[in-house]
């Protein structure tokens, strides 16, 4: 079996399993992959959305109901392109696209034959990219025993459909024509030929630059599995473990997944991170409890996660939270700061008058002695000769 008998897409599932793990509601939406494979194989998705976080995405296993491990990929890629020609789009004023020309797989492929072959035969395609490409050369595929167009003029066009010429007619002696390299959206190339065309593949090839950047996901794909791509996630901070992810990058053999139209997770829920009852996107503060939802100064974030003394620490862990005590000394251990502290509840703080009656008691106690030591003299020296 070939690589390529050993993979096929698979009918589109619509709902996924109600088997559930606790992170599948963090995700508003998933898509399915539509593949099946006879061995283990790197499936590559186009994510279109240029996203570098990882979080954003979760790949789901139907099979072991397990999260499947991942990277993400940044690459080059060309931009997309429309290809219209004369017999398609009528004096393209209106039409459609032959997406034959513009496929990228030079299996596919649209004939022109001779209209007249008392004469040449002209041929005109313009080519649409969504964003201005620089280029200096054209190249379009033939399929085999094609001979190739006589002639060739190549013109660039302006958004109202002004048309510069940047290449005048010119003999074609192979695929790929070279002209002054140019910006632009719009394209035309006129074909002059006197034998019938078998065309697969026509472009403008794009300078380093003008390039689109592109993120891929890859997983490996195992047999008899059905995956999901869970997406738009409600909680972006939160890592999903998954096991090793093997050599991803380096893969050769990768079979390739367009991403499919995203459907609603019916396991969705929003979360409240922080217990309180109010969902995190009616919470004011989502990480800090506060059931109260007070928010004094109405600017829309909770009290208990603004800093109102600007001294580094959230009002919620503040002992002082109208005055900046960066170091939170509290040497009675109740609770207040001692710069805010009202009523210190150290015993000898409260009885401001307990301290000078202690002192006061130790000095009639040195009193009395002294005083027993003065008045017996006698009998303590009596007692140390006998």
């Amino acid at each position: 079996m070939t690589y390529e008998e050993s993979v096929r897409i698979l009918p589109v599932s619509t709902t996924p399993s109600q088997q559930t793990h606790p992170a599948l509601s963090y995700f508003q939406t998933y898509h399915y992959i539509p593949i099946d494979v006879s061995i283990p194989t790197v499936a590559e998705i186009d994510l279109i959305a240029n996203s570098t976080s990882e979080n954003q995405w979760a790949v789901w296993d139907e099979k072991t109901l397990s999260f499947q491990p991942f990277i993400l990929i940044n690459k080059e890629r060309e931009v997309d392109r429309l290809v219209y020609d004369d017999y398609t789009y009528d004096n393209f004023a209106n039409g459609y696209p032959d997406a034959k020309l513009a496929d990228n797989n030079v299996e596919t492929s649209t004939d022109y034959s001779l209209t007249n072959t008392a004469i040449p035969n002209h041929l005109e395609f313009k080519v649409f990219y969504n964003k201005p490409i620089t280029s200096n050369t054209f190249s379009f595929v033939l399929d085999e025993y094609v001979q190739l167009p006589d002639s060739i003029v190549i013109s660039q066009l302006s958004e109202n459909q002004e048309e510069t010429i940047l290449l005048a007619q010119s003999a074609v002696t192979s695929n790929q024509i070279t002209f002054p390299a140019t910006t632009s959206k719009q394209w035309k190339v006129t074909f002059t030929y006197t034998q019938p065309l078998r065309i697969s593949e026509v472009k403008f090839v794009q300078n380093a630059g003008t390039l689109d950047n592109a993120y891929f996901l890859r997983f490996l794909a195992q047999p008899n599995s059905e995956y999901l791509l869970y997406t738009n996630p409600s909680l972006t901070n939160k890592l999903i473990p998954t096991s090793e992810p093997g050599n991803l990058s380096g893969a050769k053999n990768v079979y390739r997944v367009s991403l499919t139209t995203p459907n609603e997770n019916p396991l969705f829920q929003y979360p409240d991170q922080d217990g309180d009852g109010y969902v995190d996107n009616r919470d004011n503060c989502i990480n800090v409890p506060n059931d109260k939802q007070e928010d004094i100064n109405s600017n829309g974030t909770g009290d208990a996660c603004e800093d109102f003394d600007v001294d580094g620490i959230m009002n919620s862990t503040d002992n002082c939270p109208d005055h900046p005590n960066r170091l939170q000394q509290d040497e009675d251990g109740d609770g207040y700061g001692d710069h805010c502290d009202p009523e210190e509840s150290r015993l000898t703080e409260r009885l401001w008058w307990l301290p000078w009656l202690g002192i006061g008691i130790g000095f009639a106690i040195v009193i009395t002695l002294l005083v027993i030591t003065v008045k017996h003299p006698t009998s303590r020296t009596s007692r140390k000769l006998n």
